[in-house]
């Protein structure tokens, strides 16, 4: 197999692509050639076990196989939305594809205006095991392959790796059994990382017990971090050997249920598996939609766990490069739709796999109901998923980040939302006083002033937070991306219906202060309800105006997304206020 020298073309391989929806695996463009320029310096690995002089075999270093091969038919990936033009085109028999489809259906009915039904692809562990295992026999029949598992060792992703152990202990055997005892077609090495990097089995091995013994039996690392990056770039400097001198298969399979604390590494770690044809992939959980964590933050905290103490939460999102959902609570405290399933795995992550030519394959439980809320599982069976032929529209921008920066740089709508989507979560956990009594005038103010002060607390947050997106508003129709659209409108309507909600409360109250008289002379109880207009200023009576407009937007041009789904909820309540007497 020969080696091609790449077209030296500016900036070939940092253009921006877009993701595919999960958990459909497709492999991207695959580049033999010149090592790429020096990766940027990076924060020091601390690698364990590794020994002298093991970076490949001595006896089998430079030895090539050049036996004639017929390259592979590549399966076309209709779901990977790639400009080819943005690649430098080579011929290459490094590719490998397979589809992830036809695995279950979920059906999730939301509690606002709309139904979402996905028959989509519910991938369980057993079913992602498999896959790996045939692209895993593909390879070997193809030609000679060195297999590298990279296994996170945190306490949330220990029983995933148990069960990668127990699954793959059958077909692994099989696979090593259909090669000739002195063959070393088929290797296997395997690196586990946690605050750590170590080198569990190395030099790689045929024998294909030591490897499952090895995963099954793989120490936790209790710190709660994962140096994942960390890890695939020294598994890249180590096995390289094995790609360019032996001219071996290499694959990388990364197993984690997190995003990784070094996730600002990929764009350097990610150019050499790029440019030499070294799939990376992943088995792992998918982004919950806009947050950056599907389970609660106290999951690998120490046993003394304080919420201020030195610690870091899990992370395992977002799917974007930076957030682009503000954190926005309902009215009233209702969180079943705080966790939604993006459809895509985290940034970094999905950036690797798909970079490298590899794939994100994400496992998900099928069946179960959800309830909303963090709790110790992600994701939580029956949390609500979405079709992903419709989210492929939908896909995160696959950038560097100089690209992303440029992009929210151009764009104030775009800036606007990622900067609103960093202010402070704003939980309206409970309704205010709705009902006021009126046994005295005296009494009826101190009932009223006391309630504007619940409100009067949260509103300097709420207005923070529209004006941040007002920013963006001149900006709006300049967006071209679904996504962008999607996420702007909702995160506008949301931030107005918000305002409009708590100004418009606030101006209610102040009406009976000033001297509001009952229409029916038994009354005595005012009590405020929502409606769909309000007796107030013109400038409230826009700010609602422009909420619905913002939400209902959503809910006529992105259908069955999660920003539908949010907006249709965002509207069941009206935005507007009523007096009615009692």
């Amino acid at each position: 197999m020969s080696l091609m020298k790449p077209n030296k073309t500016p900036s070939a391989r940092n253009s921006a692509f877009r993701f595919r929806a999960s958990p459909v695996l497709a492999t991207g463009p695959a580049v033999h050639g010149d090592p790429p320029p020096p990766a940027k310096s990076q924060p020091p690995i601390i690698v364990v076990n590794s020994p002298p002089g093991a970076t490949a075999d001595k006896s089998k270093t430079g030895q090539r196989f050049d036996q004639p091969r017929s390259a592979r038919p590549r399966v076309r990936d209709a779901d990977r939305e790639v400009d080819q033009d943005e690649f430098p085109k080579f011929d290459t028999a490094s590719e490998f594809s397979f589809d992830t489809t036809n695995f279950g259906a979920s059906t999730f009915s939301s509690r606002g205006s709309g139904k979402h039904t996905s028959n989509h692809p519910v991938l369980a562990k057993d079913e992602a095991i498999k896959r790996l295992t045939q692209l895993i026999g593909d390879s070997v029949k193809y030609g000679p392959t060195l297999v590298v598992w990279l296994l996170d060792q945190s306490e949330s992703g220990r029983q995933n790796i148990m069960d990668l152990g127990q699954q793959l202990s059958a077909p692994y055997a099989a696979l090593a059994q259909e090669q000739s005892a002195d063959s070393d077609r088929f290797l296997t090495a395997v690196v586990s990382f946690g605050e750590k990097v170590e080198f569990t089995i190395d030099p790689p091995t045929q024998d294909a017990a030591r490897v499952i013994a090895a995963m099954t039996g793989l120490p936790e690392d209790k710190t709660g971090k994962e140096l994942t990056f960390s890890a695939v770039q020294a598994a890249v400097e180590k096995y390289l050997p094995y790609r360019t001198e032996e001219r071996r298969e290499v694959i990388m399979i990364v197993v984690t249920d997190e995003a990784g604390d070094d996730a600002e590494m990929v764009d350097s770690v990610v150019e050499v598996p790029h440019h030499h044809s070294i799939p990376i992939y992943v088995l792992g959980v998918p982004a919950p939609f806009g947050r950056t964590a599907g389970m609660a933050p106290s999951v690998e905290a120490p046993v003394d766990y304080r919420p201020s103490g030195n610690w870091r939460p899990i992370q395992q999102g977002p799917e974007s490069r930076m957030l682009e959902r503000i954190q926005l609570g309902f009215w009233g405290g209702s969180t079943d739709l705080d966790l939604l399933d993006s459809g895509f795995g985290p940034f970094a992550l999905e950036r690797l796999s798909s970079v490298s030519g590899g794939g994100f394959l994400a496992m998900r439980s099928g069946g179960g109901s959800y309830s909303g809320g963090y709790g110790a599982q992600w994701p939580a069976p029956g949390v609500p998923r979405f079709d992903p032929e419709t989210m492929r529209r939908y896909a995160p921008d696959n950038t560097t980040l100089e690209e992303y920066e440029k992009l929210l740089s151009e764009n104030a709508a775009c800036r606007a939302l990622t900067e609103a989507s960093q202010l402070t979560q704003l939980q309206l956990l409970a309704f205010p006083d709705q009902q006021f009594v009126k046994q005295s005038e005296a009494q009826l103010t101190t009932l009223l002033a006391k309630a504007q002060q619940v409100a009067a607390k949260l509103e300097p947050a709420i207005v923070t937070l529209h004006e941040t997106l007002k920013q963006g508003a001149a900006d709006r129709e300049k967006l071209k991306s679904p996504r962008w659209q999607a996420g702007y409108d909702l995160a506008m309507g949301r931030a107005s219906a918000a305002r409009a909600r708590i100004e418009g409360y606030n101006a209610m109250l102040a009406a009976i202060k000033r001297g509001k008289k009952f229409e029916n002379e038994g009354s005595n109880t005012w009590v405020l309800e929502s409606a769909e207009s309000i007796d107030a200023s013109s400038a409230l009576k826009r700010l609602i105006d422009d909420a619905k407009m913002y939400l209902q937007r959503v809910v006529d041009d992105h259908p069955g997304t999660p920003w539908a789904l949010i907006a249709e909820r965002e509207l069941v309540m009206p935005i507007g206020w009523k007096w009615t007497e009692r």
